[in-house]
């Protein structure tokens, strides 16, 4: 009995510490530091055994580091763990969308909204016609006394970032858009602005945020107002305060 005793007080203790690193995890996470994330979900994993909860922020990581066919690895295996957990089928449709499945993809977002249609709403599938057209607009609703600054600056859709720009920008591939170049305020009264200088609107994320298209209209003016005032070197507050927010 005392053996018995002794071991349910191991598991129990195991699975404490392992819940720990767990939670450790997401608060690092938010704190954008993904390595130290990953390292105390594996921490967590190792500790407390397969917990789907636990391998689906796994994959969730992965696929933030941009490494995607390891975060399809963990995804899956959450999956079939639990079938039911709506974030681990979400997730597993990003990383699906990102290597070229699509079918697959759509299958899992389909999946995922049937389970939690308040998290996981369908993506907003529009034409590009449509997309870019609700661009046009979007600029031509800027500020007047903005519009002048920006007219150098050409506004670009992709479907969502590259790999390339994931590691060169250490940005998230959820991210909805990004100015790339040198902040107006920074440039020397001399220089010319580089001919990089952009911004790109990443079609794919900001249809997966929507609800409807008349939402994605407001993302698309949101989005780009946000990057228009990253190229102004406006701080969050000058952007609300000119209607850039």
């Amino acid at each position: 009995m005392t053996s018995c005793w002794r071991a349910t007080r191991r598991c129990l203790d195991r699975s404490t510490e392992a819940e720990v690193y767990y939670l450790k995890a997401k608060a690092v996470f938010y704190l954008d530091d993904l390595e130290g994330a990953l390292f105390l979900t594996r921490r967590a994993l190792k500790t407390g055994g397969e917990v789907p909860i636990y391998r689906a922020f796994d994959g969730q990581i992965l696929f933030e580091l941009g490494r995607f066919d390891e975060a399809k690895r963990s995804l899956d295996l959450a999956v079939a763990q639990d079938p039911e957990a709506g974030h681990a089928v979400y997730h597993l449709g990003l990383v699906l969308e990102r290597l070229g499945q699509e079918e697959a993809a759509e299958r899992a977002f389909a999946k995922a909204n049937a389970l939690d249609p308040e998290h996981y709403p369908l993506p907003v599938r529009v034409e590009e016609e449509f997309f870019r057209r609700a661009v046009t607009e979007a600029i031509d609703n800027l500020p007047r006394s903005i519009r002048e600054y920006v007219e150098d600056v050409p506004v670009l859709v992709e479907d969502y970032p590259g790999e390339d720009l994931l590691l060169r920008e250490n940005i998230s591939p959820q991210i909805l858009g990004i100015y790339l170049g040198v902040p107006r305020t920074e440039l020397d009264a001399t220089a010319q602005p580089d001919d990089v200088t952009r911004v790109v609107l990443f079609k794919r994320n900001l249809e997966k945020i929507c609800h409807d298209r008349d939402d994605l209209i407001d993302q698309v003016q949101i989005t780009l107002r946000h990057e228009i005032g990253h190229h102004l070197g406006l701080s969050e507050e000058d952007m609300e305060r000119l209607g850039l927010a």
